[in-house]
């Protein structure tokens, strides 16, 4: 990590402790959110860790998985409109790079609490889908090119929303608003009508999940150990919108700053 990247990551836990000392509602919200993050990272990497070792069908889970939770980080990305670690446009006089900007911004979002709860699922899914040593390689590969997804979709998308919300502010808020609404509706009905799918019924719908990014990292995951030509081609597959990404992130950073 270098030395600029390093230090926004010091100065988005330097920004938290100070919420966390200013009191009132700024405290307040600093609080609940960390709490949120460690209890939703832990639970949900226990649970995917769980589910990996025990279900009869841990490469439907894999890609089902794989691609609600992405979405879910989008729509988080979303909801949380304006609302960042560290305000691209408050550091835009700083005498840097638009590539250091960039990188910073994205090692802040990594390395905060909502980062690292991001991180502990990964870590659970891992564990939950690694058979063995030969398949930890591109078990592993996948899980990191799956939250390097996760990590550029809400970062891009919280861009975006910023940008559409400082230029027609009273129409983004509009927007932000009723896109929450529409993903807190969606994921009350979306995690119980899987859990209710019958077993066919849930391959179905893991083939359809399985032509998206996501699906095909989930896919790697789970041929890993009995498939490894198989398993790279899945996870070539799953990481190849990763350098668009990218670019999609740091074109709206450099615009929002």
């Amino acid at each position: 990590m270098s030395t600029t990247t390093a230090t926004f990551v010091r100065l988005r836990w330097r920004l938290l402790r100070g919420a966390v000392r200013h009191g009132g509602a700024e405290q307040v919200g600093a609080v609940i959110s960390t709490i949120a993050s460690v209890l939703a990272g832990t639970g949900i990497g226990v649970a995917a860790a769980i589910g990996g070792r025990t279900s009869d069908h841990p490469g439907d889970l894999a890609v089902i998985f794989c691609s609600v939770v992405l979405l879910g980080i989008l729509g988080f990305g979303i909801v949380a409109g304006i609302s960042q670690p560290i305000d691209p446009r408050v550091i835009a006089a700083e005498p840097l790079s638009d590539r250091d900007r960039a990188l910073g911004l994205l090692a802040a979002s990594a390395f905060g609490p909502p980062g690292l709860a991001g991180i502990t699922i990964g870590v659970g899914l891992t564990a939950g889908m690694v058979r063995g040593l030969t398949s930890v390689p591109v078990t592993v590969a996948a899980a990191v090119g799956w939250l390097l997804s996760m990590l550029l979709l809400a970062r891009t998308a919280t861009n975006l929303l910023s940008l559409f919300i400082s230029r027609f502010p009273r129409l983004g808020q509009v927007a932000a608003g009723l896109s929450g609404l529409l993903f807190y509706g969606l994921f009350q009905f979306i995690p119980a009508a899987i859990g209710d799918l019958e077993d066919e019924q849930r391959t179905r719908l893991a083939g359809v999940f399985a032509w998206s990014p996501p699906g095909q990292l989930g896919r790697a995951m789970h041929a890993a150990a009995d498939s490894p030509a198989s398993a790279l081609a899945h996870l070539g597959a799953g990481v190849a919108w990763l350098p668009f990404l990218a670019i999609a992130f740091f074109v709206s950073a450099r615009r929002l700053a």
